[in-house]
């Protein structure tokens, strides 16, 4: 039987599967050789006019996850524990992280329903950047992480179209 936070996580990286789908972006999951503070990237995918062949336009959202049933809810978004490290890892890259936090029920029965007429993967996902600009905690355990912006497939294609806009200004000043 697989741990908790080893359940918790699958059913994350299922979610965020769906969420890209949805949004037409690509997705990579846990494919570095070893942990840094990424879990994964959504990628941007163009359509090349002459040839109609799609490519990835190097357009990405690096992400780390968080998944977890002890989230608590209130008025206008969500916050969790995390990590002091992983908090801090968080507030010294250069570009900018998603942290994307998975609210979980507290009953696991109701994290997934399958049935011949649906999936459904229980409740939803709040997010916030991180980047060298977020002031790292002095705490050496824990810290609590607040989220007001839910994660919907309109919102990864905004952020994308917001990062290839920045992309096209760089270039134009090559």
């Amino acid at each position: 039987m697989l741990l908790l936070q080893h359940r918790e996580e699958l059913i994350h990286r299922s979610y965020m599967s769906a969420l890209a789908a949805k949004a037409s972006v690509n997705i990579t999951i846990n494919e570095s050789e070893f942990d840094y503070g990424t879990d994964g990237r959504f990628f941007s995918v163009s359509k090349d006019n002459d040839t109609g062949k799609l490519y990835d336009d190097g357009i990405e959202i690096p992400f780390q996850l968080k998944a977890s049933k002890n989230a608590k809810e209130c008025e206008g978004g969500a916050s969790c524990t995390i990590d002091a490290d992983v908090y801090n890892k968080l507030c010294m890259r250069y570009k900018p992280i998603m942290l994307i936090l998975l609210v979980l029920p507290r009953n696991e029965s109701e994290w997934v329903t399958i049935s011949t007429g649906s999936l459904i993967l229980r409740k939803c996902c709040y997010w916030k950047y991180f980047s060298y600009k977020t002031p790292k905690t002095s705490n050496k355990s824990n810290v609590t992480v607040y989220f007001e912006k839910i994660l919907t497939p309109e919102v990864i294609i905004e952020e994308i179209e917001k990062l290839r806009q920045v992309e096209r200004e760089k270039t134009e000043n090559l």
